[in-house]
C-alpha cells in the first residue's frame, strides 16, 4: 500500500494578517485583486503571504463578500513511501474498526472495492495520491494576539492559485455557514455526496471563475513560474479509480449545479442552498428537485445473521444514490476499470454543462428513486453479506438495473448454481440473487446459497433477470492504466479535499 510522507512543512505568518478591514470586498492586507506581483520560482514564506493575500482579495471580488478571519497557510512536500499519521487526507494509516468493516460491505455491494481490499484503506490511498490541498477548520477561539482561529489551509506540492482559491472558499463557507453543522455531515453516502455538491461545487465553481480571470486579465502565480493558469498535479500513485470517481462527482457536477443556481437567482440563490442542502446526488446531476422516495425494509435474517450496529450509517444502512450507482457500472465497464462493456461509457468525457468535468448519467442509473444497503454479518463465522434494496421510477428502469448488475456478475465469471442464484469467485466472491418485483430490485449476497436463504428468505426462490452472458474477462482491472496519472491528465489541479 502506498504511504504518504511529509518531507517539509512551512507554516507561514499569514494567520496574523487582518481580514475584513477594507471598505468593500477585494482588498486584503493592502493587496488588491488586480495587483501584479512578478514572483517566479519557489516562493519564500514572505512571498507566499503576499500571494495568499492577493488570492483572498480575488475570492472576495468574485464572491462579493469579505472574510471574517484569516487562516494559516502551510506548504508540504510529499515523496517516497512512508507512514503519515497526521489525520489529514494524506494520512494513509487506517485502523480496522466496526465502521470500516460495515463500510467494506457497502463498497462490495457497489462492486467497486472487492473483498481482497479494505475499503477505508482504498479510500485513504486514493485520496492521498490525488489531494492537492485541504482546509482544516479552526475552533473559533481567539489566538495569541486576539485573532480568531480560522483554521488552516495546506497546499500539497507546488503552490498554485487555483488550489488556494478552492480552499479559501471553504474558509468563507465555514465562517458563514459552519461546515461542522449536521446538514453538511449526513450519515449516508448519497446525502454526503449531495451536500458536497454544494460545498465542493461552489469551491470548484469559484476556482474555475478565478482561473478564467488568470487566462484573461489577472497575473497569476503557478509553481515554477509567474505566468497565468494553474499548476501542479496529483501524487501520481495508483489508487482505486472507482473510489476516486465516486468522490469526484460533487466536484464535477457540483460546479455546474452552483452555476445554474447563480444563473437563476444570483449568489443569493447559492447561499440559500446552504440552508436547504440537497439530499440526493440525483438533484446535483439532474437539477430536478427530486428528494428520493422512502424505501421500506423489514429485517428477515435468521441463523446468526444480523445487521451491524444501528449507529453506523442511518440505523445500520447506507444509501448509494444515483452517482454511486453510475460509478458501479462505469467502473466495471470502462477500460479504466474492468472493461466489461456492460454500459456505454463514451459519454463520460462529454458532459453537457459548461462547468461539468464528467457526465454521471447513464440509462442504468437514471431511473433511481431510492435505495438502502444493509450490510450483514454472521456472529458465528464472522462472514459478511448484504441486502441492497432499490426502488426505480418505472418497471423498465428496475429491469435495466437488475439486468446490468447481473451482467457485471457474469462478466466477473459468475456461474449459475441454483435457479435464480449465481456464484462468483475472485475479489467479488460469493453467492448472489438479483430479484425484481415491479419497480423494486433486491440484490442479496452471502458466502453461500444457504446464506442467502438465511439473510433474506423472501428472495430465496426469486428468479434473476434473464440476460445472455457477455464476452468479458473476469477478475482483474485493465492493466497498464495508471489511475492517478490519467486522472490528473484530464483534470488540471487534481482532487481537492476539505477536512
Amino acid at each position: 500500500m502506498r504511504r504518504a510522507v511529509l518531507l517539509t512543512v512551512a507554516v507561514v505568518g499569514f494567520a496574523t494578517l487582518t481580514a475584513g478591514a477594507s471598505a468593500e470586498p477585494g482588498v486584503v492586507n493592502g493587496y488588491e485583486a488586480d495587483d501584479e506581483l512578478g514572483f517566479e520560482g519557489e516562493l519564500t514564506d514572505d512571498e507566499l503571504d503576499v500571494v495568499a493575500s492577493r488570492a483572498m482579495a480575488r475570492v472576495e471580488e468574485i464572491r462579493g463578500v469579505e472574510f471574517e478571519a484569516v487562516p494559516s497557510v502551510e506548504r508540504i512536500q510529499r515523496d517516497g513511501d512512508s507512514n503519515g499519521s497526521d489525520g489529514s487526507p494524506l494520512d494513509a494509516n487506517v485502523t480496522r474498526n466496526d465502521y470500516g468493516n460495515w463500510n467494506d460491505v457497502v463498497w462490495e455491494a457497489l462492486l467497486i472495492v472487492g473483498q481482497d481490499e479494505y475499503a477505508n484503506e482504498a479510500i485513504a490511498e486514493t485520496f492521498g495520491g490525488a489531494t492537492q490541498g485541504f482546509y482544516q477548520p479552526g475552533n473559533g477561539s481567539n489566538t495569541t494576539g486576539g485573532h480568531r482561529d480560522a483554521g488552516s489551509i495546506t497546499v500539497v506540492g507546488g503552490v498554485n492559485e487555483g488550489t488556494l482559491a478552492h480552499e479559501l472558499v471553504h474558509v468563507l463557507q465555514d465562517q458563514r455557514y459552519s461546515l461542522s453543522a449536521d446538514r453538511f455531515n449526513p450519515p449516508v453516502q448519497d446525502e454526503q455526496l449531495a451536500s458536497d455538491g454544494v460545498v465542493e461545487g461552489e469551491a470548484e465553481y469559484v476556482r474555475k471563475l478565478y482561473e478564467r480571470r488568470c487566462a484573461t486579465d489577472w497575473n497569476c502565480y503557478a509553481s515554477g513560474g509567474g505566468g497565468g493558469g494553474t499548476g501542479g498535479g496529483g501524487g501520481g500513485d495508483d489508487g482505486n479509480i472507482g473510489v476516486l470517481m465516486t468522490a469526484y462527482q460533487p466536484y464535477s457536477d457540483g460546479a455546474e449545479y452552483v452555476h445554474r443556481l447563480r444563473q437563476r437567482g444570483g449568489w443569493e440563490a447559492v447561499e440559500e442552498a446552504y440552508d436547504d442542502v440537497p439530499t440526493t446526488t440525483r438533484e446535483i446531476i439532474r437539477h430536478d428537485g427530486f428528494d428520493g422516495v422512502n424505501v421500506s425494509y423489514d429485517d428477515e435474517a435468521r441463523g446468526n445473521w444480523t445487521t451491524f450496529n444501528e449507529s453506523l450509517g442511518r440505523n445500520g444502512y447506507d444509501v448509494a444514490g444515483e452517482a454511486s450507482v453510475f460509478v458501479t457500472f462505469w467502473y466495471q465497464s470502462s477500460v479504466a476499470g474492468y472493461g466489461l462493456d456492460v454500459i456505454d461509457t463514451s459519454g463520460f468525457l462529454s458532459p453537457d454543462g459548461e462547468f461539468d468535468v464528467y457526465s454521471y448519467r447513464s440509462d442504468v442509473s437514471q431511473g433511481w428513486a431510492g435505495d438502502r444497503i444493509y450490510p450483514y454479518r454472521n456472529e458465528e463465522t464472522n462472514r459478511t453479506g448484504f441486502v441492497w434494496r432499490s426502488v426505480w421510477e418505472t418497471t423498465e428502469d428496475a429491469e435495466t438495473f437488475a439486468s446490468a448488475y447481473l451482467a457485471v456478475l457474469e462478466g466477473q465469471g459468475a456461474t449459475e448454481v441454483d435457479n435464480g442464484t449465481v456464484r462468483v469467485e475472485g475479489e467479488f466472491r460469493g453467492a448472489y440473487t438479483v430479484a425484481r418485483n415491479g419497480t423494486n430490485v433486491t440484490v442479496v449476497r452471502a458466502p453461500t446459497v444457504e446464506g442467502i436463504e438465511d439473510i433474506r428468505p423472501s428472495v430465496a426462490d426469486a428468479r434473476s433477470p434473464v440476460k445472455e452472458p457477455i464476452d468479458a474477462r473476469p477478475g482483474e482491472p485493465t492493466p497498464g492504466f495508471t489511475v492517478m496519472a490519467a486522472f490528473v491528465a484530464v483534470v488540471a489541479g487534481g482532487l481537492l479535499v476539505r477536512s
